[in-house]
């Protein structure tokens, strides 16, 4: 047997906790702790571990020819949700830290909480079968283009780390699913 999941609305889902980014500031440390208050930063993370000994590696990976995938062994920069994921699936010292950048908000501003009550209208409006639900579905997906949009003469919202958090979330999530089950899911996506 064959079965199909999907996650309603895992970018909104995401976008609607991001931290607001102007009221803070970055601070560096080497060989950093993920810990469980984090929300905001980057670890520059290793790990391996032996081949074929597990069927999901910790960490997605894009290689020069932009290919992706999950191997056994492999560097990178990574958010503290996907990171706290893979620490939680791979709980056995194999994911090293080795540098770490915490972002320390000094407010409690939430910049997409309007992501609450636009989600919500989008239900009731689906309840009654209204199309105008596809409005608000797609706007709401769309809010992590606009974050991400890297072309373009007009990117005022482009913001690279919030992009970054949004897709992080979204594989965290994935790799939670995968972990609970980890032999027997054949494949991923996001859109």
């Amino acid at each position: 047997n064959v079965y199909y999941y999907d996650i309603v609305s895992a970018y909104p889902t995401i976008i609607r906790g991001l931290p607001c980014l102007a009221c803070g500031e970055w601070r560096h440390e080497e060989q950093g702790d993920v810990q469980a208050d984090i929300t905001a930063g980057l670890f520059h993370v290793s790990w391996a571990f032996r081949p074929f000994l597990r069927t999901w590696g910790p960490l997605p990976w894009r290689g020069s020819s932009g290919l992706t995938g999950s191997p056994s062994t492999g560097e990178g920069w990574y958010y503290p949700d996907e990171l706290k994921a893979a620490l939680d699936m791979y709980p056995d010292g194999s994911i090293q830290v080795l540098d770490a950048w915490y972002y320390e908000t000094a407010c409690d501003h939430k910049p997409f909480a309007f992501v609450n009550d636009l989600f919500k209208l989008r239900a009731e409006y689906k309840a009654r079968g209204g199309a105008e639900q596809l409005v608000l579905k797609l706007g709401l997906n769309s809010l992590y283009g606009k974050t991400a949009q890297s072309t373009g003469d007009k990117k005022p919202y482009a913001n690279a780390v919030w992009a970054g958090m949004i897709t992080a979330g979204t594989r965290a999530t994935l790799l939670r699913a995968i972990a609970q089950a980890p032999d027997d899911v054949l494949s991923t996506a996001t859109d």
